[in-house]
């Protein structure tokens, strides 16, 4: 199991892991504020699950999704860049 990110605050604590031959990227509130593990955690999982199954079928989006309990979801790991890096890249290649 390998620690992506802290997640400060209301953010999920995020895991890259493996089971079963599979490579998972899981995200968990559990130990988050008890304002966040009982509202926000729950709201942002079912958002991003319910955005992962309408976009399932697009290259490049994963296509294994699911809600391990209340605090924590599991998404298959693709190799790439994350959003975050491609959104700093375009940012600062539009700055010169």
């Amino acid at each position: 199991r390998q620690l992506l990110r802290d997640g400060r605050a209301a953010n999920a604590i995020v895991w890259r892991l493996r089971k079963n031959g599979i490579t998972w990227t899981v995200k968990d509130f559990s130990k988050r504020s008890w304002f966040v593990r009982t509202f926000i955690g729950p709201f942002l999982i079912r958002r991003e699950l319910a955005a992962l199954s309408r976009l399932k079928n697009i290259n490049g989006i994963a296509g294994r999704a699911f809600r391990i309990d209340r605090s924590a979801m599991a998404v298959e790991f693709l190799e790439g860049d994350s959003l975050e890096r491609i959104r700093w890249n375009i940012s600062v290649s539009s700055k010169t």
